[in-house]
C-alpha cells in the first residue's frame, strides 16, 4: 500500500499573522502550491477569520480554493 501524502497545514496561534507566518506560508505554496491554514482557539482573528484569510491570500497572492469556518485552503498556480 502506498502513503497517502496530505497537504501541509499551517497552525496559527496566540500570535497571530505574523510576517514569519506569511513567509512559511509563501515557502509552503512555491514548493506545494497549496497550504491548510487553520486558526488554532488562542488565534486573536478566529472570531472573524474571513478577512484574515484574505489578508494572507492578498500577501501571498494566493487564491482561497476552498474556506469552512476557520479553515482555508490557499493554491497558487
Amino acid at each position: 500500500m502506498g502513503k497517502s501524502i496530505g497537504i501541509l497545514t499551517i497552525n496559527i496561534g496566540k500570535n497571530g499573522i505574523t510576517d514569519t507566518v506569511i513567509s512559511e506560508i509563501n515557502d509552503i505554496l512555491r514548493k506545494y502550491k497549496s497550504v491548510k491554514i487553520k486558526f488554532l482557539q488562542s488565534a486573536p482573528e478566529r472570531k472573524n477569520p474571513k478577512p484574515a484569510i484574505e489578508k494572507i491570500a492578498t500577501s501571498c497572492k494566493a487564491k482561497i480554493t476552498k474556506r469552512v469556518g476557520f479553515i482555508a485552503i490557499l493554491g497558487k498556480n
